[in-house]
């Protein structure tokens, strides 16, 4: 056994140094904790090398480790990156099997804890996440979701503005990078649960969210009834939902639903028909705001809009110029004629709109 062979630790021993570092865990300098937390692998590494000489199961150490960890309690943010230590050695699927909470306990510090507690959850969901996918589901779409999509769902519904904020800003990227396939059934999923009266104001937010988070990366470019979701998949998007989240008694959703039609990942992007009706309609109700936060955040955000669609007129005029010369030069342009028509169409749309605006901003 281990406790015979000359220089090597005992597992109480490896039990007792793995003590004695996490007791730096939560120390105020980082250079304590970072110091650490790679204590905590090499410890992990020197059991692994001793187990392997030896010819010895390493898994009753590493289980007892495990459930030292989850004893600390997810809301430390010290604990995931020993979590994540741990996961390397044990496996996605092993993990779950000792510690079968630590995906919904991860996700829930978005309802609880700081910016620091849900970053740090964020880097270990980040790695393990894509390994259960790559390498312990073996990118089974539906089984990986079933793993995370009903705690990320219940933080972006249930747990409060807080809790969504978090989930959006730190947790549901990971997901949706992962595999972005995801993102239509979670969307279908979300857009599924209204009552005859519609969604209710916590499921047009974190509708708003999921569409936001989506956006920001580039998964769908415009906000229409039809969504083209990766993967040539479309989710049905009824009108009422953005047209809810533009006058939610929510700042915080008013403010996304803002984000979400003005902004774009591709500011050569014209906004397509459906994000200027809404802002038709989300402009006035805005701008009687009393909240100065509100407005300045306001007119940040239109002020980006202006910036997205003069970025796009200037390309789309370098665009038709370059196909004039090679029109003239090859008898024939080089873009497609649909494709041209359909671009002066969106540009007709946006001045019709700047037409429109003067009248909200002039009163």
């Amino acid at each position: 056994g281990l406790d015979g062979m000359h220089g090597a630790l005992a597992p109480s021993d490896l039990l007792g140094l793995a003590a004695l570092v996490s007791s730096s865990w939560e120390d105020p300098l980082s250079l304590i904790v970072r110091t650490s937390h790679s204590c905590y692998g090499s410890l992990l590494e020197c059991h692994d090398i001793q187990c392997r000489l030896i010819g010895v199961d390493p898994l009753p150490l590493l289980k007892k480790l495990c459930d030292g960890l989850t004893a600390v309690g997810f809301h430390k943010k010290g604990i995931y990156t020993p979590l994540t230590h741990l996961s390397k050695r044990l496996g996605p699927l092993r993990t779950l099997e000792l510690c079968p909470n630590c995906i919904r306990e991860s996700i829930g510090t978005a309802g609880h804890a700081n910016d620091a507690t849900c970053t740090a959850a964020a880097g270990f969901l980040k790695h393990f996440s894509r390994t259960l996918l790559s390498e312990g589901l073996r990118s089974d779409l539906r089984a990986w979701m079933d793993t995370w999509q009903g705690p990320l769902t219940a933080a972006l519904v249930h747990q409060g503005q807080g809790a969504r904020q978090n989930a959006s800003l730190y947790l549901l990227p990971i997901f949706l990078e992962a595999d972005p396939r995801c993102l239509a059934v979670l969307l279908s999923s979300l857009l599924s649960r209204k009552n005859e009266e519609g969604l209710g104001q916590s499921e047009v937010a974190a509708a708003v969210s999921v569409l936001k988070c989506a956006k920001g990366l580039d998964l769908i470019s415009r906000v229409e009834e039809e969504l083209k979701c990766p993967e040539g998949e479309c989710v049905w998007l009824d009108k009422e939902v953005p047209r809810s989240a533009i006058v939610s008694s929510l700042d915080s959703t008013r403010v996304e639903t803002l984000e979400l039609l003005c902004a774009s990942w591709k500011k050569t992007s014209l906004p397509g028909r459906g994000e200027l009706d809404l802002l038709r309609r989300a402009i006035p109700v805005e701008l009687t705001c009393a909240s100065m936060g509100f407005r300045s955040r306001f007119v940040t955000l239109l002020s980006k809009f202006f910036e997205r669609i003069l970025i796009a007129t200037r390309s789309a005029r370098s665009r038709r110029r370059a196909d004039d010369r090679w029109r003239a030069e090859h008898g024939k342009g080089r873009e497609a004629k649909e494709a041209a028509e359909d671009e002066e169409a969106e540009l007709r749309e946006c001045i019709s709109f700047l037409i429109w605006l003067r009248g909200p901003l002039s009163l």
